[in-house]
Parts: C-alpha cells; sequence; structure tokens
C-alpha cells in the first residue's frame, strides 16, 4: 500500500512516477513564482515532493520548464539584488556577508565583473580602442574603478605603441643615415 504524506494539508501519493507528476504550465509558473520571491530549487522541489534530481531530469526533457527556470534565475537575483534596499528601508540591521555569500553561491556573482567593450577587436590601432574605452566610459556602461583601470591599460597600450613607433623611426632614420652614406 503506498505510504500517505500529510505535511502540506494534501494526501500525496508516494508511488506516483515523478515523471507523471510533471503538471507543465502550472509547475512552470510555480518555479517563476517560488524563485521570484527569494526561494531557491530546493523549494520548489520540497512543494511538489520530488527530489533534486527528478527536477533536473524534467529540466531536459520539458523545454518549457527549462524556459521557465531561466525567467525564475532572473526573478530571483532581482528579488535578492532589492533585498538590501528593502532591508535598509524596513530597518533591521542587514547582514552583508550573509547576502553576499547567497549571491555568489546562487547566482555566480563575484566582486569582479568581465568587461566587454565591443568593437576593441576589430579596432585598427590604439587611438581608435582609446575612443571605444572613452565611449563606454561616457555612456557609464563602466563603474569609476573600472574606468579608472581601463584608462591606465589604454594609457599602457598607448605608451607601447609610441615607443614602438619611436623604435621603428628611429631604425628607418639609421637605414636612412646608412643609405647616405654609401
Amino acid at each position: 500500500m503506498p505510504s500517505k504524506d500529510r505535511s502540506r494539508g494534501a494526501v500525496v501519493d508516494r508511488w506516483i512516477s515523478p515523471s507523471s507528476k510533471y503538471k507543465g504550465k502550472e509547475h512552470c509558473e510555480l518555479l517563476i513564482e517560488l524563485m521570484g520571491n527569494g526561494k531557491t530549487i530546493a523549494a520548489f522541489c520540497a512543494e511538489l515532493n520530488i527530489g533534486r534530481s527528478t527536477f533536473h531530469s524534467w529540466l531536459e526533457v520539458h523545454p518549457e520548464l527549462a524556459e521557465a527556470y531561466e525567467v525564475a534565475k532572473e526573478h530571483g537575483l532581482k528579488w535578492w539584488e532589492e533585498m538590501p534596499a528593502r532591508y535598509l528601508a524596513a530597518g533591521p540591521p542587514f547582514k552583508e556577508r550573509i547576502w553576499k555569500s547567497l549571491m555568489i553561491n546562487n547566482y555566480g556573482y563575484t566582486n569582479e565583473r568581465l568587461i566587454k567593450l565591443t568593437g576593441i577587436d576589430t579596432a585598427s590601432g590604439p587611438s581608435e580602442k582609446a575612443d571605444i574605452v572613452l565611449k563606454q566610459i561616457a555612456s557609464g556602461k563602466l563603474t569609476g574603478k573600472e574606468s579608472k583601470d581601463s584608462i591606465g591599460v589604454v594609457k599602457d597600450v598607448v605608451d607601447i605603441y609610441a615607443t614602438t613607433d619611436l623604435v621603428k623611426r628611429m631604425d628607418a632614420l639609421e637605414k636612412a643615415i646608412d643609405d647616405a652614406k654609401k
């Protein structure tokens, strides 16, 4: 006889195959709702009385759930990003280290971010690269520290280019002098 679980007020037949429990749109909406309120996959799995392995199997078999999961992660991230402001407005002390740990573990947050400068790979020379970086800074796409670091890199590249150009000019001048002596 199947065992019954009354922990959520509903009778759940534990003998039902996890794959037959899947309810398309209903589960997609539940996942987005839970994660949009700061919950994790664990809350979703507990709500449905399934294991995490079943959840991941469902992601592989049901593309609509995989898409809902991607959307749910964004909603969850938004909820967690807004958490400090909610705490500060409500008055209780905000535990930044706990929040930071949750953000790192659940959403891959780091203290650093990868900066993608569109067009930098196809720029023809240092001055064009400098222009691209300056446009990114002016548009506000870089933080103050990133701007400072980027300006430093551009300055170094320009210095290297200028030095290289100077060496080439000196070599050409020496060659011209040698040619003139002959």
